[in-house]
């Protein structure tokens, strides 16, 4: 059924990209869980050896199954237009789900020594498979559009030597810019290819990269908050996968305390440690797990405020496996060990909400420490495993209050149950912050974050600890209103339904009303905007 003029491959590709069924390189894992219905399709790339064009069609349900074909479809040079390829047959994949995996016997379309049909583009495909069926008894229906918080490549601009700021094991870090009105300052994580020689990846280390990112995207897109890296979309069209997000001029905590050494006050380092605890308490509260936190990933904003990043080791917590999850999709050698809590350290290692409390305390070291890690001039990993296992940890330096010093050994609890969760963190440091004049957060003027480029910090915060009380109940998420991860829409969507929701629970709380009362309870315009975003 070749139809039109030839057309060059690119410019074919280029089509199949401004689609809006097209989801770049989504893995299959990402995208089953929005394949619903019988005839829910959408098109997406696989990155191997070279790059392929996937059509993605369910199939309905078999036995309670979900029997999804991932049908392979290329552009023909030759023949000048787009081929379907081999049907592909089903294979279970874990308990609820199944794949379609290629028959070798099978031909073309499933039928041996059949006719090739070439089609002149892919929307040509998709109106023809309409209405004749594509595989099992399956005509194509509902296209599964790509989620707002895909960003097209082009929509990118950036320069990867003039504007490197980092690297880590599977990616670059760069400033660029994102096409807007106004255009944005970003930063934007990108996977390390084949280019990147001597250190790119190798292929399972790619894989492991790109499923990384994807994960680490999916986190970030449900998240809003004030204390936590804003998420602006995830690029993958084409390679590398690229996450866009808020760009920190202030660097990492980790720098800024390690080149101001003793010129940060202490009421200001309480202060860092604080606003940390703040947005370790909201991921908590919205079911997420960090298992990587220290100095190294709080960044600091251009307003002058810490921010949690790098979600790349973060999982979403399963209630009903009691908040555990087990390491068995972790490769620990990308978990560093001085921040790691004893049970992270056994044979079947567990990462908990707990374990996240434990490496707080450790951040809190840090602060403390002018930004050096505990155990800094040790290499044997073996002597630093066997610290901690024993909780042999360090002492805290000289100039840390006495109360924070008490919250750092209750995060050091070996016990987990006996370790604080991050809300009574934060009374607890508030009560320190408001125990001595010296402690207080210095003058917004007088912050050294001050001192960086491009940041200026024009507020700082005092919350005491019946606005925590308040804040707590209205920062409730409820797990039996969360919507499924695919119809969440855009994460200034999400944050808004959110926030609604939470201001309802908070409203079916008599105590909250009575408070609000007492307190005659007024936000800052900062904390205002955030919860009604």
């Amino acid at each position: 059924m070749a139809s039109g003029n030839p057309t060059d491959p690119e410019d074919q590709m280029k089509k199949v990209h401004g689609m809006n069924c097209y989801h770049g390189l989504r893995s299959r894992i990402d995208i089953e869980s929005e394949m619903i219905e019988k005839g829910d399709f959408l098109i997406r790339m696989v990155k191997q050896r070279k790059s392929e064009v996937v059509l993605s069609v369910c199939l309905g349900n078999e036995n309670k199954e979900q029997r999804i074909a991932h049908l392979p479809v290329a552009y023909n040079p030759a023949t000048k237009g787009w081929e379907l390829g081999l049907l592909f047959t089903k294979r279970k994949r874990g308990r609820n789900s199944t794949v379609e995996t290629p028959s070798s016997s099978a031909g073309p379309m499933g039928k041996p020594g059949g006719k090739v049909i070439t089609f002149s583009s892919m929307e040509e495909l998709i109106r023809f498979y309409r209405k004749r069926q594509i595989v099992s008894g399956t005509l194509l229906k509902t296209p599964i559009k790509r989620p707002k918080w895909l960003i097209t490549t082009t929509a990118l601009k950036f320069d990867l030597n003039k504007d490197f700021l980092g690297s880590g094991n599977f990616c670059h870090v760069v400033r660029g810019r994102l096409k807007g009105r106004p255009d944005k300052i970003v930063a934007i994580k990108m996977l390390k290819d084949d280019d990147d020689a001597p250190t790119s990846p190798n292929d399972v280390d790619r894989d492991e990269g790109r499923d990384s990112m994807f994960r680490e995207a999916q986190i970030m897109a449900r998240c809003r908050h004030k204390h936590v890296i804003r998420f602006y979309g995830l690029a993958c069209d084409v390679p590398p996968v690229m996450i866009v997000m808020e760009f920190c001029p202030g660097g990492s905590l980790e720098n800024h305390l390690q080149n101001e050494k003793e010129n940060v006050t202490v009421g200001e380092r309480i202060l860092f440690c604080f606003e940390a605890a703040r947005g370790m308490r909201y991921l908590h509260h919205h079911g997420f797990v960090h298992r990587d936190l220290a100095c190294r990933n709080c960044l600091i904003s251009s307003d002058g405020v810490v921010k949690i990043s790098d979600f790349g080791l973060s999982r979403t917590i399963d209630k009903m496996e009691k908040n555990i999850l087990l390491s068995q999709d972790v490769p620990l050698k990308n978990v560093p060990l001085r921040w790691m809590a004893p049970e992270a350290l056994s044979r079947k290692p567990e990462f908990t909400t707990k374990s996240d409390v434990w490496s707080f305390g450790v951040l809190m070291y840090e602060v403390f420490n002018l930004g050096i890690k505990p155990w800094v001039d040790e290499t044997d990993n073996k002597k630093i495993f066997a610290c901690i296992k024993k909780n042999n940890m360090p002492e805290m330096p000289d100039r840390t209050p006495s109360g924070i010093k008490d919250v750092v050994k209750r995060c050091w609890c070996d016990k987990q149950t006996d370790r604080p969760e991050f809300r009574e963190v934060l009374k607890l440091i508030a009560k320190v912050q408001n125990s001595e004049p010296k402690y207080k957060p210095p003058k917004a003027a007088e912050c050294s974050t001050n001192r960086l480029p491009g940041v200026i910090r024009e507020e700082t915060t005092e919350i005491n600890t019946e606005e925590l009380n308040a804040e707590k109940s209205i920062c409730v998420f409820s797990e039996q209103n969360r919507t499924p991860p695919q119809s969440r829409g855009t994460s200034e969507e999400t944050a808004s339904r959110e926030s609604r929701e939470s201001r309802d629970s908070a409203e079916d709380v008599r105590g909250v009303r009575h408070l609000r009362r007492k307190l005659n309870f007024q936000r800052s315009p900062v904390e205002h905007k955030k919860s009604t975003h």
